[in-house]
């Protein structure tokens, strides 16, 4: 049985958690700034965010509800929407797609020599727990309780050639970018 994902209930999750997406966007912006700032300079980026804040702002009541907090994807969609809003003000100020996408992608290298913040002990699975863990998604996901959420099998690895893996075969933020 599907769920649907837009309308009442996916709006009120979404203007219910505004201040913290608003609040993990300008986390992300600050780190596009010194990309973008490196490539062209700091009042093209300014805008350029200002811009894109714009668009998440319209963006946010279109984001179709796949769970809410009892989804962990659900905030890799909201970053697609981040990326969505970069996208469409570097756009709208003239830049090309290929040049947000080397925005994206040198902010991610700048930020992948920072640690990620320790887990807490009482949250530390086993990696049986968390593999467990995993196929249970998996198998959640196939149910389609959300026609817009992610499908996918989890990939048991033979412990020597990958540990595991992932068949995606329904992305959500190709359907979101799709509605837009």
């Amino acid at each position: 049985m599907t769920t649907e994902n837009t309308g009442p209930k996916g709006s009120e999750y979404y203007v219910r958690c505004t201040a913290q997406i608003l609040a993990r966007f300008h986390t992300e912006c600050n780190k596009w700034r010194d990309v973008i700032s490196g490539r062209w300079d700091t009042e093209f980026a300014d805008s350029v965010l200002t811009v894109a804040g714009r668009h998440l702002d319209l963006m946010i009541r279109e984001l179709p509800y796949i769970g809410g907090d009892d989804n962990h994807l659900t905030n890799s969609l909201i970053w697609s929407a981040y990326c969505l809003a970069l996208f469409r003000a570097m756009e709208e100020l003239g830049a090309s797609a290929e040049e947000t996408g080397r925005v994206l992608y040198d902010t991610e290298v700048a930020q992948s020599g920072e640690k990620a913040p320790p887990i807490p002990p009482d949250q530390v699975l086993s990696r049986t727990e968390l593999m467990e863990r995993r196929g249970d998604r998996a198998l959640r996901s196939q149910e389609r309780e959300f026609d817009w959420d992610w499908v996918y099998e989890f990939v048991e690895g033979d412990g020597e050639a990958f540990d595991y893996g992932y068949d995606f075969v329904e992305c959500a933020t190709a359907k979101f970018y799709h509605s837009q």
